[in-house]
């Protein structure tokens, strides 16, 4: 749709060059002030002109004349719904799109979309949704958008099964995931809640993250983790910060985990997101003596985000 105005447009610019040539015998000296014309004034200057050419005797010149006339009533009639035109372009790119993509495209995980078309979940293996280059740049056309993980870091799948890319090393306990969980999975109807709560969340994260948890988004956060993971965790801080142009809500506290008689101390650090209904969650864990509080920010730093509505 968008491409065919733009074809649209560039006919009728070549249709009032060629017309303009044959009403107006345009010269050299004169070509300039009939452009400015034909630009400011083009429906009133195209009946004015075919009217004073129809009674030039002359069947082409009256044949002429007559184009220019329905030519400069058609010009007026797209000018007086030019305004509803260009509304239902940009439009296009969000109620269109989400009728014809965001409810077929996003409404599984990307785990389920991969079984779904007979494709491995080996992140290993290439297929046309994403990319994982040797050096650890990945990409995911699904879900528009890049990252760059540690290149030195040990790349799979993951276990959630909204786990897009897990890298790290696995004898060392350290983990850095991305996770996605997809839009319909908030039970949104439209693309007015989709991008009011895109709009609310990237103004203020923790702002929309307490209206929805009675007004303390921390508790209900930490009794949710210890709850399903089972730990007891500790410096538990909630904040909000924004790199690049994206903002995030932050999630940072301390558990211990038992490995044989010892007793190893770990940092959690999750980045959360919400762009366009779909929420992108980054968790870094690490054993304390490992932690590297550049790395998660030089990974969140190397991502790319790009609308899935644009036309």
């Amino acid at each position: 749709m968008y491409y065919s105005a733009l074809i649209m447009m560039l006919f009728i610019t070549i249709i009032m060059l060629v017309l303009a040539i044959l009403l107006l015998n345009i010269k050299k000296k004169r070509f300039y002030w009939y452009f400015l014309v034909l630009i400011f004034f083009t429906p009133l200057f195209w009946i004015i002109a075919g009217l004073a050419k129809s009674k030039v005797p002359n069947t082409k010149t009256r044949l002429i004349s007559v184009i220019s006339v329905v030519f400069g009533l058609l010009m007026f009639v797209y000018m007086l719904f030019w305004n509803d035109y260009k509304k239902q372009i940009s439009n296009m790119g969000l109620s269109n799109i989400q009728n014809e993509e965001i409810v077929n495209v996003h409404e599984m995980t990307f785990q389920e979309l991969l079984v779904n078309n007979n494709l491995s979940l080996d992140i290993h293996a290439q297929n046309k949704y994403e990319k994982l280059l040797p050096d650890n740049k990945y990409s995911n056309h699904h879900f528009s958008f890049s990252t760059v993980f540690p290149e030195n870091f040990d790349i799979d799948r993951g276990n959630s099964p909204y786990s897009i890319i897990r890298g790290g090393f696995e004898d060392m306990g350290i983990s850095l995931s991305l996770n996605i969980i997809p839009v319909n999975r908030f039970g949104y109807q439209d693309i007015d809640g989709i991008m009011a709560t895109h709009k609310a969340f990237q103004k203020s994260p923790l702002a929309l993250l307490n209206s929805q948890f009675e007004g303390n988004f921390k508790n209900a956060m930490k009794k949710k983790i210890d709850k399903s993971t089972g730990i007891s965790s500790y410096n538990f801080k909630v904040d909000e910060e924004k790199i690049r142009n994206t903002n995030y809500a932050v999630c940072s506290y301390n558990y211990t985990e038992q490995a044989g008689s010892y007793v190893v101390e770990f940092v959690m650090t999750t980045y959360q997101t919400i762009l366009w209904g779909n929420t992108f969650t980054f968790n870094y864990s690490t054993p304390v003596d490992f932690y590297d509080e550049y790395l998660l920010f030089d990974v969140l730093f190397s991502t790319n985000y790009t609308s899935p509505y644009l036309p």
